[in-house]
C-alpha cells in the first residue's frame, strides 16, 4: 500500500532509485495499491497517477497495480479508506 506518497520531497530524489526498484519489482508477483485523496494538493494526485502509470506500462512485469483516487478524501482522511481498500485488493484471489 502506497498512500499519498511524497514523491516531490527532496527534489524528487526517490525517483533516482526507480531503475533499481523496477528491477526488484520484476522479480516477483506483486500487488501494489496506490492511493491519494481527490482533495489533496494537485501535485500529490498527479505524482501518484504518473508513478502508477509508469509501473503499469512495464513490459514483462508481474505487477498487479491499482490506483485509487478517493473522492471526498484529503491527505489525512484518505488513510482509513485506503487501508480498507488496499487490504481487499491485496487479499483478493
Amino acid at each position: 500500500m502506497i498512500s499519498s506518497p511524497s514523491i516531490w520531497w527532496n527534489q524528487e530524489c526517490i525517483l533516482e532509485l526507480e531503475p533499481e526498484i523496477i528491477d526488484r519489482l520484476r522479480d516477483g508477483n506483486l500487488k501494489i495499491y496506490f492511493s491519494a485523496g481527490a482533495q489533496e494538493k494537485r501535485f500529490m494526485v498527479e505524482d501518484v497517477k504518473e508513478l502508477a502509470e509508469r509501473l503499469t506500462l512495464l513490459k514483462d512485469s508481474r505487477l498487479d497495480i491499482m490506483l485509487d483516487i478517493a473522492e471526498g478524501e484529503n491527505h489525512i482522511s484518505v488513510v482509513p479508506a485506503a487501508l480498507s481498500r488496499s487490504l481487499r485488493f491485496v487479499l483478493k484471489p
